[in-house]
């Protein structure tokens, strides 16, 4: 299943049967929204974003022609944390 990304607006007919990646799709909408009106709590927040991150990749910057690939280190001996 690919990763849906949870900046790209979800838009469907309420009529039309739900992909799996869509129904995850429109969820991860629904969170980034409310967690925008300062529905959660901070453990709330904190929970939910790492729930979305077992789903979500981060963007990726765009490589220019002319700079050679970096290979990307990833320590995730890191406590996540939540931006609000």
């Amino acid at each position: 299943m690919s990763t849906p990304q949870p900046t790209q607006p979800i838009r469907i007919d309420p009529n039309e049967p739900l992909s799996q990646e869509k129904a995850l799709a429109i969820l991860i909408q629904s969170i980034n929204l409310a967690q925008s009106k300062g529905v959660y709590n901070f453990e709330e927040a904190e929970l939910l974003a790492k729930c979305v991150r077992k789903f979500t990749k981060p963007p990726q910057p765009p490589q220019s022609a002319d700079q050679p690939s970096q290979p990307t280190i990833t320590d995730n001996s890191v406590d996540e944390t939540v931006v609000l």
